[in-house]
């Protein structure tokens, strides 16, 4: 099953977010990171201590940024 992880900017919540999300697009993780982290190469610390290592490259989208991801 592939993963994708979706880096939310705050877009006004107090905190950026990450959502992983599976290949139905139902949530099956969802965490803040600390308002420092303002880009997802910034976050590569936070996915991994949910969990989560990025099997590829981050891509912009209309919302924030996303890429596949995969359990630790």
């Amino acid at each position: 099953m592939a993963n994708t992880a979706h880096f939310v900017n705050s877009a006004g919540r107090l905190f950026p977010r990450i959502v992983v999300r599976d290949d139905r697009g139902r949530m099956v993780a969802e965490f803040e990171v600390p308002p420092s982290v303002t880009h997802p190469a910034a976050a590569e610390g936070e996915l991994r201590a949910a969990g989560w290592k990025r099997d590829g490259e981050w891509g912009s989208t209309g919302r924030g940024w996303e890429a596949p991801v995969s359990p630790l």
